[in-house]
């Protein structure tokens, strides 16, 4: 706001009505538990094979999230641009919920055997075998 809080201007309105469609998507998942997601994602994604072994809340963060890593990677994202881009890319989603498009669920793909795996799952798997 400019200071001035009656009447407010148009883009203080539009800014304010953005913010509040946005905490109220379709998912369910308030915008800033999202964007926690996704910190959360970002720091302990390493930790599994795939992302799509991730444990997402809803399927729907598959794709936000994973596209959304691929653009703070390649485009070197502030976390202002990261916020911007998962609003946008929530109210994307919901667009295409509305009108009746599903949610893809993840779906394993070809293990990449060129990637080591993490330690913590190779001495998991040890453990199944000698108890086996």
């Amino acid at each position: 706001m400019n200071g001035n809080p009656w009447p407010p201007e148009l883009s203080d309105v539009i800014v304010m009505l953005s913010d509040k469609l946005v905490d109220s998507n379709a998912f369910g998942i308030p915008f800033d538990d999202m964007l926690h997601d996704f910190k959360k994602y970002l720091a302990n994604r390493r930790n599994y094979r795939s992302a799509e072994m991730y444990p997402f809340r809803h399927p729907v963060q598959y794709w936000i999230f994973t596209e959304l890593r691929d653009k703070v990677y390649d485009l070197r994202l502030t976390e202002p641009e990261v916020e911007k881009r998962l609003a946008k890319m929530i109210r994307q989603w919901a667009d295409r919920v509305a009108k009746g498009e599903p949610i893809p669920r993840p779906v394993l793909r070809v293990e990449d055997k060129t990637r080591p795996s993490p330690a913590w799952m190779e001495m998991l798997e040890r453990k199944k075998q000698r108890s086996a």
